[in-house]
């Protein structure tokens, strides 16, 4: 079943951060070696209180850095879900193990298995075509902007 999906989109060219909303999915993309700005963080992490969802498909490339009150807010919001990360980053895969050891449901692929993470995810309503296929546009669409 095909879900609209509602954007938010990387506002900075330099920043290239956005997500989406697919269903009970959320999709986060992020492709820069640097912090995360905080103000757009805050506006993740209040999407995500704001709307239902059950898995978190996060990819892209790049070290995704959080503060640590960032970290804790993340960790409260996604408790109970499941998420599924390409990792290829060494700073952010300790990211992802350290959320672990906070009771995080979450898995990591490398870049050369994203189909398999993408199968892993197992989303009501959601099939690992229709992700893969959202994964894809959510991707050129968040890199458009960063090469602007």
């Amino acid at each position: 079943m095909v879900t609209q999906t509602i954007y938010n989109l990387p506002k900075d060219p330099k920043v290239i951060s956005g997500w989406a909303f697919m269903g009970e999915l959320v999709l986060v993309y992020h492709n820069m070696e640097a912090d995360v700005p905080g103000a757009r963080m805050d506006e993740l992490l209040a999407d995500m209180r704001s709307r239902p969802f059950t898995h978190v498909f996060a990819f892209g490339f790049g070290g995704a850095k959080l503060s640590a009150m960032h970290r804790k807010q993340l960790v409260e919001i996604t408790k109970d879900k499941q998420i599924v990360t390409i990792v290829d980053n060494a700073i952010t895969r300790g990211i992802v193990t350290a959320l672990g050891w906070f009771g995080i449901n979450v898995k990591s692929f490398s870049r050369k298995d994203i189909r398999k993470a993408i199968e892993s995810l197992d989303v009501a309503g959601l099939t690992p075509d229709e992700i893969e296929a959202e994964t894809k546009k959510f991707a050129e669409m968040c890199e458009k902007i960063g090469a602007a």
